[in-house]
This record gives structure tokens, C-alpha cells and sequence, in this order.
């Protein structure tokens, strides 16, 4: 006798989530053939025999032929999204189909979401991206989600109003069904802003003012900065200090960045509570950079989102990988597909570093590289124009008054604070800088000369000045190269 059943679950297609309705009907026939209509071939081949292997494991044969329909509730080919969670929900639909249990029994029939993917013995292995599936849910009509236990504090990551319930195996979930054993509700994931000391503190880096200054900026109005010294000037070391400086991160933004280092598999916890920093290596390819592959994955630009990207010696950067990192930065976002886009962000704080030549030693006696090597790598470090400040480093000589990153990131965000006070209607430029600042201009591209003027209205920000002064358009002028 045929018997059919249905399921509700999810997957991923980028950073997106859409429903999947996964349609079950036994019949007569070879006793545990399952076929699954969608997945490719090999994807089938094995969630079947995990699927098999977690049903016998808890006693649960199957006497005939399953076949496994899925349909996304979206235009979105099968073959292009993420159908590992799906193990859960279609076992769940073989045990309704096969009259195993009765059913789920939720209030007013609301709609349940069932996410995880199955070991041969029937554990449920963490799912990749449950935040994202989780935030999204509840738009989708689900009121109750069943999720692996083992993705810890992410199974508290959706809505208040969404009850998200946690299972260890395939086991839990046939008890329940069975009305032998409650299932136990996820805690709700709590956001709290981290008002605390960076890990890394800029009062670590002995002096180098000039610098201190530069980041302090580029902090302060989301300025991408190429700083260029030799070994040992301590670049890298105020790269990864530069997070500490910015802005503590708001409620919304780390529920983005959750989301995204979801969908990654790099979210340690519910929700994040620190901006992101991200160093890929200059070997990276360009889909390891900005994203991309049959099943999108985000790529460093999107997991450094409300972030740092830092670019360690950024002249070894494939051209290819830096010209789609500057498509990216320009629109702010990636976007894939052809038939059906996917739109990652891409709105990081990035940081490049560089040798002055070569070798790294320019100026000093060790140094051998001719002009024509100094020409080139010169040409390299500025051939795609990401960076709108550029500072140099020498090596660093002990300082008594060097600053915390409290104190810093105090004056980043009364900067930020007052940006968003001074009314847009009040000129940026006074009557007695408006000369000034017209003769600077003739000798400047129009695309230097916005650089400058934005570096300048950062500066005035920093001094919550609302008119920028020939004094901010110097230091600006400085700056940017």
C-alpha cells in the first residue's frame, strides 16, 4: 500500500535561506531502495546510506521502496543549493510515512522546521549556517524549528518568538515523536555589547606616531590605508589592532556578521560580539577572496564585513583577485549567479602592507634594487587604487606616551558620534578655506582631490570641528597618496 508524508525544512543558497517541503511516498517494492529526487547523484548515494544506516541503528526497517521529493519553495535550481541538513527531515518523513509514529503535534499547526544532517549511528552533526536558518524562519511562517544540539549556542541565534528545540540524535527525535520524551528548548541567544579592553592593544606598539595617527583615521571614517615600511616597522601588528580601535558593534551588525560566519562554519558562538579580522594569504584565489563555487560560499571580503581585511604584502595579490576585490568594495556588495543572483556584502575596513622595495631594505646599505625593480614594485603596490591613505614606518623606537586602544577608540567614536550630529545643510569648507581649498584643487585629479576632501572631513570629524580647515586639508593632503 502506498503512503505518503511531508516535511518542512531549509538550504542555503549563498547567504540566503528557502524553505524545502520534502514530499515522502513508500510503496511495495526492493525493502530499503530510497531514491531522492534533486540532490546529485553522489550527494544521494550518500545521504542514503547514512539515512539507512541512523534508521536501523534505532530499530526502524524499511520494508519496501522510499521515494524522496524535493521541491524548494523558490526558483532556485536543486543542484545549487546546500542540502546537507536535509538527512533529518527526510528520516522524519520516512518514519511518518511508514506509520512508524504519528505525527508532530505542535499548537494552532504551526508550521516546523526540522534541520540536520545524520552520522551512520544517528547522532545529528552541527548544521552549517543554522544561524542563518534560524533568523530567517520565522518569515517563512515556521513557529517551531528542530536543530542539532551539537551546534551549541547557535541554536538560540532565531527570533524570540520562534521555539527552536535541540535533538543529540535521531533517537531524541523518535521518542518525541513517539510521545515518549520531551525535547529539550535551546536557550535564547543574548547579545551584549563588548565595552571591555581589545585583546590586542595598541599600547603594545612602541612609538611610530605617524602611524597611530593614520589608523586612527582610517578609523575613524572607514579610510582603506597601505602602510609601507620594512620588516619589523610593525605593520602587521597595527593591522591586527586596528578592530580594537573601531566602534564597539551594534546589535544589527553582529547579526550579520553571525550569519555570515554561520553560513562559513566559523562561528564559535550565538552571536558575534567582535568585529571580524581577516588576513588571507596573497596565494588566495580570486573566489577565496571575494566568494564564489558550485555551492556559494562567502569569501574573505564578506567575511571581514563590518570587519578588517588585511592585505599582507598586498603587491604579491594576484591582479586578477585585487581587480574583483575593488569591484566588490566599489557596490559594497558580490553578486553570483545567472539565472538566480545571490548578493553577498562586502563593506570591510581594508588594510594593505608593503615593502618600500623589493628587498624591503630601501635606504639602507643592504639594499641592491635597481630603479627599474624600485619602478615596478611601486607600480604594483598602487596599480588599483584600494586605498585612499598611505602612510610610512620605519622601525619603532620605545615611547613613553603611547596611547591604549580605549582611549582611542573613545575618540573614534565621539568622532563617529558627532559626524552623525552636524546637519548636512552647514558647509563643510568656510569662507576663508574656500581659496585655499580651490588652489589645491587644480593640481589634483578629480578622483584624488574626493579622496582628500573625505580624508579631511574625517579629520575635522576627529576634532569635532563642523567647518574642515586648511589644517585638516594638510594632514589629508599628506595622507592620501
Amino acid at each position: 500500500m502506498t503512503q505518503q508524508a511531508t516535511v518542512w525544512s531549509s538550504a542555503l543558497y549563498g547567504l540566503d535561506v528557502y524553505p524545502v517541503l520534502i514530499g515522502v511516498t513508500t510503496r511495495p517494492g526492493i525493502p530499503g531502495n530510497i531514491t531522492i529526487k534533486g540532490m546529485s547523484d553522489s550527494a544521494a548515494r550518500e545521504a542514503r546510506v547514512r539515512i539507512r544506516s541512523a534508521l536501523a541503528h534505532f530499530g526502524v526497517e524499511i520494508p519496501g521502496v522510499v521515494e524522496v521529493d524535493l521541491v524548494p519553495r523558490v526558483e532556485v535550481p536543486l543542484k545549487d543549493l546546500a542540502l546537507a541538513a536535509l538527512d533529518l527531515p527526510i528520516a522524519v518523513g520516512i518514519l511518518l510515512a511508514l506509520g512508524v509514529v504519528k505525527g508532530l503535534t505542535v499548537p494552532d499547526n504551526q508550521r516546523v522546521l526540522i534541520l540536520g544532517e545524520l552520522s551512520l549511528s544517528g547522532n545529528i552533526r552541527p548544521s552549517r549556517g543554522l544561524t542563518a536558518h534560524l533568523q530567517a524562519a520565522r518569515g517563512y511562517g515556521f513557529g517551531r524549528a528542530i536543530v542539532p544540539a551539537a551546534s551549541g549556542p547557535e541554536a538560540g541565534a532565531g527570533p524570540d518568538d520562534l521555539g527552536v528545540y535541540v535533538v543529540e540524535s535521531l533517537g531524541d527525535v523518535l521518542a518525541y515523536l513517539k510521545g515518549e520524551h520531551t525535547l529539550l528548548r535551546a536557550e535564547a541567544a543574548s547579545f551584549s555589547e563588548n565595552h571591555g579592553a581589545p585583546t590586542l592593544d595598541l599600547c603594545e606598539i612602541a612609538g611610530q606616531p605617524a602611524a597611530r595617527r593614520a589608523l586612527e583615521i582610517a578609523a575613524a571614517g572607514g579610510h582603506n590605508l597601505l602602510m609601507v615600511g620594512p620588516p619589523g616597522a610593525g605593520k602587521t601588528m597595527f593591522a591586527r589592532r586596528l578592530p580594537g580601535i573601531l566602534p564597539i558593534l551594534r546589535e544589527r551588525d553582529a547579526l550579520d556578521v553571525s550569519r555570515i560566519h554561520s553560513v562559513a562554519g566559523l562561528l564559535s558562538g550565538g552571536v558575534a560580539t567582535v568585529r571580524p579580522f581577516r588576513a588571507p594569504h596573497h596565494t588566495v584565489s580570486d573566489a577565496g577572496l571575494v566568494g564564489g563555487g558550485t555551492q556559494i560560499r562567502p569569501g574573505e571580503v564578506t567575511l571581514a564585513h563590518h570587519g578588517v581585511l588585511f592585505l599582507d604584502e598586498v603587491h604579491e595579490f594576484r591582479r586578477s583577485a585585487l581587480q574583483s576585490l575593488r569591484a566588490a568594495l566599489a557596490d559594497g556588495q558580490v553578486t553570483f549567479g545567472r539565472t538566480w543572483r545571490a548578493t553577498m556584502p562586502a563593506r570591510p575596513l581594508v588594510v594593505g602592507s608593503a615593502n618600500p622595495c623589493p628587498c624591503g631594505y630601501r635606504g639602507y646599505p643592504k639594499c641592491k634594487c635597481s630603479p627599474a625593480m624600485m619602478a615596478e614594485h611601486l607600480e604594483r603596490i598602487g596599480a588599483f587604487g584600494l586605498f585612499d591613505l598611505r602612510i610610512s614606518l620605519e622601525p619603532a623606537r620605545f615611547s613613553a606616551t603611547d596611547e591604549d586602544s580605549l582611549t582611542v577608540r573613545g575618540r573614534v567614536m565621539r568622532a563617529h558620534a558627532f559626524r552623525d550630529r552636524r546637519k548636512t545643510s552647514v558647509a563643510d569648507f568656510g569662507d576663508l578655506v574656500l581659496p585655499y581649498v580651490r588652489s589645491l584643487a587644480k593640481g589634483w585629479g578629480p578622483g584624488r582631490a574626493g579622496v582628500v576632501f573625505r580624508v579631511a572631513r574625517t579629520i575635522a570629524d576627529l576634532a569635532e570641528s563642523v567647518e574642515v580647515g586648511p589644517d585638516h586639508l594638510a594632514e589629508a593632503e599628506r595622507l592620501v597618496p
